[in-house]
């Protein structure tokens, strides 16, 4: 992911992106890279929804993680790879159809609730 990871880096800096987020949209294009041990050029809808599917299922990403690396992946491929129908369908915009798998908005959900009970239970 050499190139890829140079040219996007370089975009990041030249659209005024912070540096965290820098860091943030290049170590999730990494992660996305090595979960499928293959370059992102190689990939397609299918291995982006998979790997959203991945990281609310299996690695319990808050919904912050989740938008973060819908944004990312976004601006790989639109910005770096131009193949924008690769990520057309992914979003996590709440109360839209946004072509993610029920499950991860159902995830979102379920960790939100979670979290409001937890708030409401400190307070008491």
């Amino acid at each position: 992911m050499g190139k890829l990871h140079y040219q996007m880096k370089k975009d990041l800096v030249f659209k005024a992106y912070s540096p965290h987020t820098q860091r943030a949209y290049l170590r999730c294009a990494r992660h996305f890279a090595k979960h499928y041990m293959r370059s992102p050029e190689e990939m397609e809808e299918q291995e982006v929804r998979g790997f959203l599917l991945h990281l609310a299922r299996d690695r319990q990403a808050s919904s912050a993680t989740l938008d973060m690396s819908v944004n990312a992946l976004k601006f790989l491929y639109n910005v770096i790879l131009k193949r924008p129908e690769a990520v057309r369908d992914c979003c996590l915009a709440k109360g839209k159809d946004c072509g993610v798998p029920g499950f991860v908005e159902e995830q979102m959900a379920q960790r939100t609730m979670m979290t409001q009970e937890l708030s409401k239970d400190e307070v008491a």
